[in-house]
């Protein structure tokens, strides 16, 4: 027994006629919707990676302001020890006051650093642009 497989079509065959203007509606219809779909998955992993940004630069502030609160806490003691006794556990507190500050100095640079590097949906507002151009060109 002999089996024929069938003849291949071309994989784009030439129409006969014009497609109607409700068909290149329909078609461009679909065709705009997927492009939103798709700009928003694009924005969406792009606020996503950008919202990590900001929480590890948020996570650095809030490193800075544990600092400070500790500066105040041991510069507060170190005061209290220093104006009782004027010298001893006062100055002990006092240099344990000034590595806070320091630990607060650098945790707020980081921070600041780190939040300065966002930059917001790029590719997003770039595509949008060549579809906007695009768009712009049918209309000529």
């Amino acid at each position: 027994m002999t089996v024929t497989q069938p003849k291949a079509r071309p994989v784009h065959e030439e129409p006969d006629h014009e497609p109607a203007l409700g068909e290149v509606v329909g078609d461009l219809k679909s065709d705009v919707t997927r492009l939103i779909g798709e700009q928003l998955a694009i924005a969406k992993i792009e606020l996503k990676q950008e919202a990590g940004k900001a929480g590890k630069g948020a996570g650095a502030l809030g490193a800075a302001g544990f600092g400070v609160y500790m500066v105040l806490m041991f510069g507060s003691l170190a005061a209290v020890y220093g104006l009782g006794h004027l010298i001893g556990n006062g100055w002990a507190a006092l240099v344990v006051a000034g590595a806070w500050l320091l630990f607060a100095a650098v945790a707020g640079l980081a921070g600041k650093l780190m939040l300065g590097t966002i930059t917001g949906p790029k590719l997003t507002i770039a595509t949008l642009k060549e579809n906007l151009e695009w768009a712009r060109s049918l209309k000529k």
